[in-house]
């Protein structure tokens, strides 16, 4: 009796052991040039195509998980709607997501008609072209190359932005939500929020962004018309050496019978070194107080182009001293060089610490970039902390036939 006990107790340690799947359960399939996915798929080694992927408006929600890896196209062409824009990524659904690795190419997210309303994601992801987002869509720790546009709800966290965001109201972008990203070098303003139609309707927060470099506004708000702006809150924003103001709004006070505007709120912001006012808030045909707009105080200007320093709200100085920061533009490294100290290396008229953006030890694909280096003096008693930067280029080396 005993050795029967025994043999069953082993017999089941033994199934216990073994592991279960699920009835059938398959392997997740791999992503594949020419083929459309149509359920989640990965990528499983670096892959370039010469096809474009077209998901199907009708897809389900799906996940492209690049799995570390770079998907390249070699057609990098992004062409215009109507009705969605046509990209090497195009989802008409607008309910991918894609995570994890690098889109040598450009996205194109579309609007999702059916409710509940899902939500495109890219998630740590490298987009080295342009990306469009039509329908609701969140991107969060990822690194886009180009400009990005939002014509729907948008929620931007984390990111290195590098060419600059575009928020236009045509399709209803309610809610903006842009907050804690490095938005550097774009074209145009670094965050250029189009008021088209009726974006009094919109609610959002843009705060906590880092906004550099830019060749027209830190943030600029405008092309509203007879429509209103609604309730906004802008806080906690670091503006400096942008092109034009380093917040602007050119409120339209004519037709505040028509939409409500406001409550528009800019609270605790900075602005440094920008071409012209550190915060411009006015009625775009007088010049006067624009409506709906709320100084919520802590606002801050130094070593703008243009006075007065602030516009609309009130603005106060940082009475410490900025520490005077030498920093030659570098000499254009090849790809595959690394940052280092030929690069990174900034020094201070004080004693104090550099933190560079890219930091050292980072290897850039080819293209043009801005390095940023944040200056923390040991004295900030009597120094404020200074944010300065640097043009690199990184050259692509041709590779030579065999001989």
């Amino acid at each position: 009796m005993k050795r029967i006990v025994t043999v069953i107790v082993m017999a089941s340690a033994i199934l216990v052991a073994l592991p279960s799947f699920p009835v059938g359960a398959s392997r997740v399939a791999d992503l594949q040039c020419g083929v459309n996915p149509t359920t989640s798929v990965r990528l499983r080694a670096d892959l370039t195509c010469s096809e474009r992927f077209q998901l199907a408006p009708t897809n389900p929600p799906i996940t492209i998980d690049l799995d570390g890896h770079t998907l390249t196209f070699t057609d990098r062409t992004c062409l215009s709607g109507p009705p969605i824009s046509r990209c090497d990524i195009t989802d008409p659904s607008g309910s991918v997501t894609i995570i994890d690795g690098t889109i040598a190419g450009s996205v194109s997210l579309g609007q999702n008609f059916t409710e509940p309303l899902q939500t495109a994601t890219l998630s740590r992801v490298h987009v080295t072209d342009r990306v469009d987002a039509l329908g609701k869509t969140s991107i969060v720790h990822s690194v886009l190359d180009a400009p990005l546009s939002a014509f729907g709800p948008i929620s931007l966290q984390h990111n290195t932005l590098r060419g600059g965001v575009r928020v236009s109201d045509t399709l209803r972008a309610t809610p903006l939500d842009i907050v804690d990203n490095v938005i550097v070098g774009s074209s145009g303003a670094g965050i250029d929020v189009n008021v088209a139609f009726d974006f009094d309707r919109v609610g959002g927060t843009i705060s906590g962004n880092a906004i550099r470099s830019s060749a027209g506004a830190g943030i600029d708000i405008h092309g509203q018309g007879s429509n209103g702006l609604g309730e906004l809150t802008i806080v906690n924003n670091a503006l400096t050496g942008n092109g034009g103001d380093g917040i602007s709004y050119a409120q339209d006070n004519r037709f505040p019978e028509r939409y409500g505007m406001g409550p528009v709120v800019i609270t605790n912001n900075t602005t440094r070194q920008n071409g012209g006012h550190g915060i411009n808030i006015r009625d775009a045909a007088t010049g006067g107080p624009a409506d709906g707009v709320f100084d919520g105080g802590r606002n801050t200007a130094r070593y703008n182009a243009l006075s007065p320093r602030c516009i609309g709200v009130r603005c106060t100085s940082d009475g410490r001293s900025q520490p005077v920061i030498t920093w030659a533009r570098p000499a254009a490294i090849d790809v595959g060089t690394a940052l280092g100290p030929d690069q990174l290396n900034a020094t201070a008229s004080v004693p104090g610490r550099f933190t560079y953006t890219p930091d050292a030890g980072t290897v850039l694909d080819p293209g043009g970039y801005s390095l940023t280096v944040k200056f923390v003096p040991d004295d900030l008693v009597h120094y404020q902390p200074v944010t300065w930067g640097v043009g690199l280029e990184v050259r692509k080396i041709p590779i030579l036939p065999a001989p």
